[in-house]
């Protein structure tokens, strides 16, 4: 009974032994798979980062770094990897400080790049904020040159920089950085458009785009690009063989950005070309600009002289072109009273040339009085039609040998013109007579009540006119009289009143 009894004790033993052990067991084979499989791991990771596959390297001991340990030697490889990869993360750190140290920040910022993912995989905080702030530093760096090559019209290098940090780093560039990219796009844009391309243009079309740019881009750096092409083209053609109109349209905004030998050649240039086109006042607006500033330019005398006699044949577009303008302020005023008023006679504009010239005709402290008034004489005949016979004057006495003397008495109540066209030309004013009065039957003689005046002229064939001032009911008298010399002549005026 004891036997037995101690031989079952003995089995129940066993299996509580079995039932403590077999997990053990279990547990050793497990971790020495873990341990194996993490050695593995390690061993590869090593090779591999030995090799130079670094990615390959730091996926292998990342894995490594994140299996949970439950027995020591796997804990101490897992600690290896952990050790090996802080190594490699500080000298990648390393070695994206010396990139970013030379200069080299495109390839800095790919290291930086890799080492914050993997820094972040690996838990290692303090590692990541650093990197980060290493990222934020190149990307400013970065910005930093593009202004700088923008600056220096180096658009490739500027627009090459925006374009990585817009792939690498848009969301650390500043918004009003982004808008000040945005402008340099579309200035280097430009740039490329009117100004690199003008190389392949005529003289005169590249002249043009090159000077549309600069007058348009404001305070842009690649203004000074563009202005040496645009020398290099005058220089190339002389400023006088390229100037047109057209040339001379394009650099007249951008005139007081030119150099100082370009700015004279423009101005004496141009004003010449606008002259003999007509382009009176532009030509005008040069020569002032000339005068003050290069008052011994020797373009001065001879535009002066030329636009002066342009009014000799002037065209009747120019002078309506001119009728707005400020040329009555100019030297020129009286160049163009006198040509524009023949302008307008020639284009049956008669009314309008007779309205410029009678100021000059009727004031004779006027520089033009007497071409104004010869001028004006001819005109006024050349439209009165429609008017009243005037007498033929009567002979009243005698005057200077190979002089004439006519006498005007005016017995109306209105001021009165006369006209006289021949050997000499005159207009002459006789005032009114307040107290005469009006006639419905013509006198037998003159009237004694009224306002006379006497003028000399030359002996000759004349045609006269007489018309009330300022009073257009009443008509105008005309006829063509032989006045002898050394005769006095005399002619009455009054007013006769039809009665119906």
């Amino acid at each position: 009974m004891n036997k037995v009894q101690t031989s079952r004790g003995i089995r129940n033993k066993w299996w509580v032994l079995l039932i403590f052990f077999i997990p053990l067991i279990w547990l050793s084979i497990d971790a020495g798979k873990i341990y194996l499989a993490n050695n593995s791991l390690l061993k590869r990771g090593m090779d591999a980062y030995k090799a130079g596959d670094t990615d390959l390297a730091y996926q292998l001991l990342s894995e490594v770094g994140r299996k949970k340990t439950i027995i020591d030697i796997s804990r101490n490889i897992k600690n290896s990897a952990l050790s090996e990869l802080n190594q490699w993360m500080d000298q990648d750190y390393a070695q994206g400080l010396s990139l970013l140290e030379s200069g080299d920040y495109q390839n800095a910022w790919l290291v930086f790049e890799k080492l914050n993912m993997r820094a972040s995989q690996n838990n290692s905080k303090d590692l990541a904020d650093k990197v980060n702030l290493r990222k934020q530093e190149i990307s400013n760096q970065i910005i930093d040159n593009v202004f700088l090559a923008y600056h220096a019209a180096d658009c490739n290098g500027a627009l090459g920089n925006i374009h990585w940090l817009e792939q690498k780093s848009n969301n650390q560039v500043p918004e009003s950085t982004k808008t000040a990219f945005t402008a340099m796009r579309i200035d280097c844009g430009n740039f490329e458009n009117d100004v690199q391309q003008a190389d392949e243009f005529d003289n005169e079309a590249a002249i043009i785009t090159i000077s549309q740019f600069i007058q348009s881009a404001g305070d842009s750096p690649l203004i000074v690009v563009a202005k040496d092409k645009l020398y290099d083209r005058l220089e190339q053609y002389g400023f006088q063989l390229v100037s047109t109109q057209e040339i001379c349209d394009a650099l007249k905004p951008i005139a007081e950005q030119l150099r100082e030998n370009e700015r004279e050649d423009f101005f004496g240039n141009c004003a010449m070309v606008y002259a003999s086109t007509f382009r009176i006042m532009d030509a005008i607006q040069l020569i002032d600009v000339m005068a003050n500033k290069y008052p011994n330019h020797p373009q001065i005398g001879n535009v002066s002289q030329y636009i002066a006699e342009l009014f000799n044949y002037i065209p009747i577009t120019t002078c309506n072109d001119l009728d707005n303008s400020t040329i009555l302020e100019t030297q020129y005023s009286n160049d163009y009273i006198l040509g524009c008023a023949i302008a307008y006679k020639m284009a049956g504009q008669t009314q309008k040339a007779i309205d410029m010239l009678q100021p000059h005709a009727f004031n004779t402290e006027s520089p033009i009085h007497q071409s104004a008034m010869d001028n004006l004489v001819d005109l006024m005949f050349s439209q009165s039609t429609n008017t009243g016979i005037l007498p033929s004057p009567e002979t009243r006495g005698k005057a200077p040998e190979g002089r004439t003397v006519y006498s005007l008495r005016n017995c109306s109540q209105y001021g009165l013109r006369f006209y006289f066209n021949g050997p000499s030309k005159l207009i002459t004013e006789v005032p009114s007579c307040p107290d005469c009065g009006t006639f419905t039957i013509a006198p037998d003689v003159c009237p004694s009540q009224g306002t006379e005046m006497s003028i000399d002229l030359l002996p000759g064939e004349y045609k006269v006119l007489a018309e009330t001032i300022d009073q257009e009911d009443v008509t105008p008298y005309s006829g063509d009289f032989y006045l002898f010399g050394g005769n006095e002549y005399f002619t009455c005026y009054y007013i006769l009143i039809k009665i119906y």
